[in-house]
């Protein structure tokens, strides 16, 4: 199930969770990237499982959803047969665990090296990494561990910005 920026600002409607639901009945799994696992959990599914989605928005899920365990510090949960990521590259990390455990790792190595990516990385996150308040002049994200986490990717700051 995909996320996107509609849920959960906007109920899930009856006829998405019915449809969700069938096809899920019919599937040997179902995942959701990101606010998809809002559709998940309208449909019941998530009941008594274990599940995440972008840190933002999770508290949200776990209010809507009080019977799922809302797991905000995953990458991706996979409990059973219900599999939920937290972010678009989390799907990502998801769907190469899972093409992993269906077609075995030498497939998903040649997929991760195709789209450029980590095989396998933590599966957890402590917590977002927020950029630090900014002191006025100072540049975006100044201290912080990392320029390309949080502000403009660049080697080096831009002559205009004060040293830091």
């Amino acid at each position: 199930m995909p996320g996107g920026d509609v849920y959960p600002r906007t109920p899930v409607t009856r006829d998405l969770a019915e449809a969700a639901r069938d096809l899920a009945a019919r599937s040997g799994r179902v995942a959701s990237v990101r606010s998809g696992a809002f559709v998940l959990g309208a449909t019941g599914l998530l009941d008594g499982t274990r599940a995440t989605t972008h840190w933002k928005i999770a508290d949200r899920l776990a209010a809507l959803h009080p019977r799922a365990r809302v797991e905000p510090d995953a990458i991706y949960v996979r409990d059973g047969t219900v599999c939920t990521s937290a972010g678009v590259t989390a799907g990502i990390d998801l769907a190469l665990a899972l093409v992993e455990e269906d077609h075995g790792p030498d497939l998903a190595r040649e997929v991760a090296r195709s789209l450029v990516v980590y095989l396998q990385r933590a599966a957890s996150r402590s917590s977002p990494l927020p950029c630090k308040a900014r002191r006025p002049g100072r540049p975006p994200c100044a201290g912080s561990l990392t320029w390309s986490r949080c502000g403009p990717l660049a080697t080096t700051p831009s002559p205009n910005w004060p040293r830091v």
